[in-house]
């Protein structure tokens, strides 16, 4: 908190709105720290806003501005403003993929831990990055973003099972491989079915699809 209100009385410009950022960061991890680390999207959230208020011309600076004057406490079983960006209209109709390529860096900076991954899953967050990346319009840069969240899950103990038994993501990273625009996300495809086949509880996973993941990877490896 000394911080952050050294930054409040400082000449800098953003003075004000740096230290509600931190000033709620402070706040809502607050009651958390004693009990283990503060969700992975707090410090993600914190990182990626400051950046857009470094920059008053960003096309976000005006809802993380809206965002930090709505509460001083972030909700623990929410990511701060993700919501918001995903189905909120653009701050500027042709910001619409800059907007979106901030989300997914963001979210992707939010999943490191178990918590991390009941927080995606509870509030449909891997359903929503699934229907994002099956718009075939969807930019290359941006899609490579989104294979970054899914890799990011394959990391946490239990993420990659999650990921097929929950969302059949290996069907669905099949069917985006068939679709693919170049051979380098074709081969980002190819990488993940492996690293999620590879991760997974291959015994769980055979028993489960009654082998039929077994010959998909497979048949991707082909």
């Amino acid at each position: 908190m000394k911080v952050a209100a050294r930054v409040k009385e400082s000449s800098y410009g953003n003075g004000t709105q740096v230290w509600l950022l931190l000033s709620e960061l402070t706040e809502s991890s607050r009651a958390l720290v004693e009990f283990g680390p503060v969700p992975t999207a707090f410090a993600a959230f914190a990182i990626h806003a400051l950046q857009v208020l470094q920059e008053p011309l960003h096309p976000l600076y005006p809802k993380v501005n809206a965002f930090l004057t709505r509460s001083p406490v972030w909700s623990l079983e929410k990511l701060p403003l993700a919501h918001d960006v995903l189905h909120g209209e653009p701050s500027e109709d042709d910001k619409y993929y800059k907007e979106l390529a901030w989300l997914l860096g963001y979210l992707s900076d939010s999943l490191r831990t178990p918590f991390d991954l009941g927080i995606f899953h509870k509030k449909k967050w891997f359903e929503k990055i699934i229907a994002l990346g099956s718009n075939p319009y969807l930019r290359s840069g941006l899609r490579v973003k989104l294979f970054k969240i899914i890799y990011r899950a394959t990391c946490i103990q239990t993420g990659s099972t999650t990921l097929i038994t929950r969302f059949g993501i290996l069907g669905w990273l099949d069917a985006q491989r068939a679709t693919c625009s170049t051979g380098d996300e074709v081969a980002a495809c190819e990488g993940l079915i492996k690293r999620v086949w590879e991760t997974c509880d291959q015994e769980r996973i055979s028993v489960w699809s009654s082998g039929g993941i077994d010959k998909l990877v497979d048949d991707a490896a082909r």
